[in-house]
């Protein structure tokens, strides 16, 4: 049987699993050309700017530090991400060709 997690440990999961999401997310605004690769990283890096504010300011240093550490790399691999345009699955296309 499963262990019930704490109270940190559930936050630390929700957390998680935000970041995670929000990542996948970003992925697929570039991956479909919703959105240019610079504008995203350009949007990580201002909020990395903004946690480094809040670290000096003293506001959590060390989670702000650690949440830099995360950020940096999303906007790693978002740079690193290949944004080539991708082919539409068949199943798709052909729903497109009838409409």
């Amino acid at each position: 049987m499963a262990k019930v997690p704490n109270q940190t440990q559930r936050l630390l999961a929700e957390g998680q699993a935000a970041l995670m999401v929000a990542e996948s997310l970003l992925l697929v605004l570039l991956e479909t050309k919703v959105v240019e690769k610079q504008r995203l990283v350009d949007a990580i890096e201002t909020v990395i700017s903004t946690k480094r504010s809040m670290m000096i300011d003293g506001n959590a240093p060390e989670v702000s530090a650690a949440a830099i550490g995360l950020l940096s790399s999303i906007a790693n691999s978002l740079t690193a991400a290949d944004d080539t345009p991708k082919p539409l699955p068949s199943a798709v296309q052909s729903r497109r060709r009838a409409e």
